[in-house]
């Protein structure tokens, strides 16, 4: 790089072969931490040749752009032409849009400055990490380290006179080649104009999805700047009437059509004045009664803060459906102080107070929910790292400090949603950990510069920490970065009630050229809009059962689930024995045959899941072993005889005579049997049979003789003729 301080000299063109002399010198800019350009100063410039061919680029590669690799990793190419191997159709994926600067707030008009973040098509999208980025030295041993991403380029297709692209992440080009140069900590290309990049087709926004019937949704909205077209004296820049009318149309473009017109919006960065707000919501309530026919009855709600700028927090509610209940800066927020490190004096903490609406959340079937929503916007970073001056660090450590030990005291009695631009990321940054302190979940103190004590108990739940956490977890881009700085949270009763949480994807992703367009809602501010699904009534489940939960096998005992709450609509059912799941029983009802503590899940249209059921507690009882029946004696017998037939143990006992006796006595032939009933009231199955047989008693034989005969013979004496008998005389 040769730095001429000047225009450059007429020798200075792009084919000419020239000779300079010059002083090597390694310039970190005002970056002291950042690797030096190597650049000659002073230089002299001779012409050798003019019309000479460019040297051929070199080639950069996945292994040149190594997301393991260090910020310097580029260095030995520094100044050359570079290219990316382009074969086998690789190309490069945008990470970060087209860039520019507001060239009249004033006017809400703006210039593109042609440059943009990408990645080698297939490299996972750069986010920002835990820690401080690299090299910056570190305040404390323990806190982690950036490592700044070094996977991803800048390229800036103006600055050597090319027409400025102006693209959306996730398009992808190829022909990009120029020379390699660097500066705050980013390797960059500067497209050559010859250049010949091809582009694929542009990205416009997504909306997030509709909400069913038994959702409500809360939104938190950066709308960067929105000012009016007033002059008050407040701070505020003021706009012309046509910039004015051009936001507000951009801003219900936004609302109405990306976000689908949230219950509850937390605006940031709304100027300090009610009647900016409320001019916002009657231009939405407007828009969204001729486009649609509804009316959604958006209210405003502000209250005066500290800013400097002129800008605040504020909140729409729709009271078409919701009912409006209370609104207030949290109380002592707005006079709340800190010791100012530096002067030692108490300066306030809250340049934005936060802002405290509550309102009755109405579901379906007349189900109601009270929820109070705090909307914030804490200190920015913008210092954060500035070790002779800690102020900008013991500020915002302070905000969220107070902000903890406000809802801590809140969650007890209240269900809270806690939304904003807490100009924070969801981990900590090695400075102060915003969101640990206010989710209850602090950084050690040897991890962080300015540590803050553990003040929620329990802990709130940050929900974009749901969102896939390398494709959706954010909400802004910076150098390159995605990260989140919007965020909603809620305590534990509420995040019961939690359903799901999307973005609405039209501002991080999108160039900044797109911000002077009012007839679109893309680039309508710099963040994303995070949007919170919460139920009115909290997705559950009840498990009964028809009739007794004690039966005999091989009985059944039939049980039903009773969903209720989510979204209304129950798609799928599961369930389970003991804790343990019961393949293929999924449907709202199921007969149970074996003994065990028996609950259910539910599982809505969304794919929620509810907690499991209370138990039923179901009984199968085994039945009693078929009995056995001891004669006491021969079962065959005369006439005038008996046989006591006795069966096994049992508590109740059925003979086939209908005596429920342990024992009977049989005088009578027949086939007997006999059923048992244990404690539990089961039957066993009936006996084996024993057959008894009673043989009657001849009768008396009559004799009868030959006599009379002569002495010396023989008397022959008869008896009747029984069959089977035998006699005696």
């Amino acid at each position: 790089y040769v730095f001429t301080s000047s225009t450059p000299p007429s020798a200075a063109a792009v084919g000419n072969l020239v000779i300079v002399l010059g002083t090597v010198a390694e310039y970190s800019g005002s970056d002291p931490y950042s690797p030096p350009l190597t650049e000659l100063t002073s230089p002299t410039v001779s012409l050798v040749s003019p019309g000479q061919p460019l040297p051929a680029p070199v080639v950069l590669t996945a292994a040149d752009l190594n997301p393991s690799g260090a910020l310097n990793q580029l260095e030995r190419y520094e100044s050359m032409r570079a290219t990316f191997a382009w074969t086998g159709g690789a190309s490069l994926t945008v990470v970060a849009p087209t860039g520019g600067s507001l060239s009249s707030e004033a006017n809400a008009t703006v210039t593109s400055d042609g440059a943009f973040y990408a990645v080698l098509t297939g490299t996972a999208r750069p986010f920002i990490e835990p820690g401080i980025e690299t090299p910056t030295p570190l305040p404390l041993p323990g806190i982690p380290v950036f490592d700044g991403n070094p996977e991803k380029i800048r390229i800036s297709t103006s600055t050597l006179g090319g027409t400025a692209l102006n693209l959306v992440a996730g398009q992808t080009l190829t022909g990009i080649v120029g020379p390699l140069d660097y500066g705050f900590r980013q390797w960059s290309i500067d497209v050559e104009k010859t250049a010949s990049v091809s582009v694929s087709p542009t990205i416009t926004y997504r909306a997030i999805p509709d909400k069913s019937v038994g959702e409500f949704t809360v939104a938190s909205f950066n709308t960067l700047r929105f000012f009016d077209d007033v002059g008050d004296g407040n701070g505020a820049v003021t706009l012309s009437n046509a910039a004015y009318l051009g936001r507000q149309a951009k801003l219900s473009l936004a609302v109405r059509n990306v976000l689908k017109m949230p219950d509850v919006i937390g605006f940031q960065e709304i100027e300090d004045k009610l009647l900016v707000l409320q001019t916002i919501a009657a231009k939405i309530n407007a828009d969204a009664l001729a486009a649609s026919g509804t009316n959604p009855g958006y209210v405003a709600y502000q209250y005066p803060g500290n800013d400097i700028g002129g800008i605040n927090v504020g909140f729409l509610l729709r009271t078409d459906r919701h009912t409006y209940v209370s609104s207030e800066l949290a109380p002592g927020s707005k006079a709340a102080t800190y010791v100012n490190p530096t002067t030692h004096g108490n300066d306030l903490i809250f340049d934005r107070p936060p802002l405290v609406l509550r309102a009755t959340m109405a579901g379906p079937g007349g189900s109601t929910s009270d929820v109070t929503f705090i909307d914030n916007h804490l200190r920015s970073m913008s210092g954060v790292d500035d070790q002779t001056d800690a102020r900008v660090r013991v500020k915002r450590a302070a905000g969220a400090e107070w902000l903890a030990t406000y809802i801590n005291t809140l969650q007890l009695t209240e269900n809270v949603v806690v939304l904003g631009d807490m100009n924070a990321y969801q981990f900590n940054d090695g400075y102060v950990d915003v969101m640990g302190t206010i989710v209850g979940a602090p950084t050690p103190a040897d991890q962080v510069e300015q540590p803050s004590p553990d003040l929620v108990d329990p802990n709130l739940t940050n929900h974009v920490m749901s969102l896939p956490a390398t494709t959706e977890r954010y909400s802004y881009t910076f150098d390159g970065n995605a990260h989140v700085f919007d965020h909603v949270l809620s305590e534990s009763k509420e995040a019961a009630r939690f359903s799901r949480i999307a973005a609405g994807r039209m501002n991080a992703d999108f160039p900044e050229i797109l911000y002077s367009d009012f007839t679109r809602p893309e680039k309508v501010s710099d963040h994303d809009p995070m949007v919170a699904y919460f139920y009115v009534k909290a997705l559950s489940v009840t498990a009964s059962a028809t009739g007794s939960t004690t039966v005999c096998a091989p009985g059944t005992v039939s049980l039903s689930a009773t969903p209720t709450g989510g979204s209304t609509v129950y798609s799928s059912y599961q369930w389970y024995r003991d804790a343990g799941s019961i393949p293929g029983a999924i449907s709202s009802t199921y007969d149970a045959a074996q003994s065990g503590t028996y609950t259910v899940t539910v599982t809505d249209s969304l794919g929620k899941t509810s907690a499991a059921s209370s138990g039923v507690v179901v009984t199968v009882n085994p039945l009693p072993a078929k009995p056995t029946i001891t004669p006491s004696g021969a079962t065959t017998f005369c006439t005038g005889g008996s046989v006591t037939l006795t069966s096994s143990a049992g508590s109740v006992y059925l003979w086939s005579t209908g005596a429920t006796t342990p024992s009977i006595s049989v005088a009578t032939s027949g086939s007997f049997w006999v059923q048992v009933t244990d404690g539990n009231g089961c039957s066993s199955a009936q006996s084996d049979t024993v057959a008894v047989t009673v043989t009657p008693i001849p009768g008396a034989p009559a004799a009868s003789s030959n006599s009379p005969v002569c002495e010396g013979g023989t008397l022959q004496l008869s008896a009747g003729t029984v069959s089977g008998a035998t006699y005696a005389w």
